[in-house]
This record gives C-alpha cells, structure tokens and sequence, in this order.
C-alpha cells in the first residue's frame, strides 16, 4: 500500500512538468541528522546531532503558469542518535530515496524554496553500545525494509548560485512517524547545473 502511494505521487510529480525548463541539475551533500518523538521526550534521554554522508540526487527547475518550480529525487540519509544515562547509546541511520517539489523566489542574489516531500525507505541499520562494567557491548541490527514506511513532510531551504553551481541549505521536516520517530534533517549540498 504504501509503496503503491509512492509512486502515484512520483508520477503526479512528474505530470507537473509543464512549462520551459529551467535546466537540470545533479547534487551531492550531507545531512545533520535529527529526531523528534515521545520517546526524545523521556526522562533521562539525551539526544545527539550527526552528521551523514552521502546525500545526492538529480533536480529539474521548470516554470509552471510562470511560477518557478523544482523537482527532484535522489538518496537521502535520515535518522537519529540518542543515549539512554550512561550505559546506553543507540543510533539509527535510514536511507530514503526521496521525490520533491518546491517552490522558489529570489531575494536578491538568493533563492528562497519551501514546499513537500514524500520518500520511500529503503534500508538501515541501528546501532546498539552497552556499559557493562569494564566492557562495552554492541548490537547492530540491519533494518528490514518493512521497519520503516512511507515518509512524508516539508522542505524549506535557500540556495545561492555561483555561475553554473550553486550551494544549498535546507530543513527536512518528516511528518509521519517511523517507529515512534519522527526524521529530521539539516540538508546541505553543492548542485552542477547541466544546462
């Protein structure tokens, strides 16, 4: 079902090409990686940024009944690190192949781009570290790809062109929840502008 609601999304997106092409565009980057939850909200639990690499994708800017729109889709590295006390730490990294759509303005030399993302899970692994006296013990486990479903949310971000390139910053703010988790990210990249 899930996967079935995926890819009516991706072909909507792809209907929405409509309009002069503004050019394609391929990127690379890294995310700081982030979760929200009930279980962030416990006693006793502390959350940890980290960084993940890589993140890239492809991206089309077109112009719809004359609004600059982008879409894209690409490989996307979400998940969370928490520790629970002392003796307890336990990190996920999932991997998305996500489908988007933004649209952009430009505010001088900077272009400013909100708009929805849906992404579909595709692998992972969650880490496990236990203090037991002098010894620490690890536990990882590879995620099914049922553990995770459908995510889905918002993406705001600026981008700053440089001739033929440019630099990217977003926020990926996941609405849905995996695994009591909802997946956060702060997405950076550098993006080649084909044509």
């Amino acid at each position: 079902m899930n996967k079935n609601i995926f890819f009516i999304v991706v072909l909507i997106n792809c209907n929405l090409i409509f309009g002069e092409p503004q050019g394609w565009g391929v990127y690379l980057g890294g995310s700081v990686a982030k979760g929200t939850g009930e279980k962030f909200e416990a006693t006793g639990i502390k959350e940890k940024r980290f960084m993940t690499f890589p993140d890239f994708g492809i991206s089309r800017g077109v112009l719809i009944n004359e609004i600059p729109i982008v879409l894209g889709g690409g490989f996307q590295n979400k998940g969370y690190k928490i520790e629970f006390g002392k003796n307890e730490k336990e990190e996920v990294i999932a991997r998305y192949f996500d489908m988007w759509v933004m649209m952009q303005h430009s505010f001088g030399p900077v272009f400013a781009k909100a708009g929805f993302f849906t992404g579909m899970f595709i692998d992972g692994i969650k880490k496990k570290e236990y203090q037991f006296l002098d010894s620490t013990l690890l536990d990882d486990e590879n995620l099914s790809p049922n553990k995770y479903g459908l995510d889905f949310g918002m993406k705001v971000g600026l981008e700053f062109p440089i001739a033929t390139f440019s630099l990217s910053l977003e926020y990926i703010m996941g609405f849905k929840d995996q695994d009591e988790t909802k997946l956060n990210n702060l997405s950076f990249n550098i993006r080649y502008y084909i044509n």
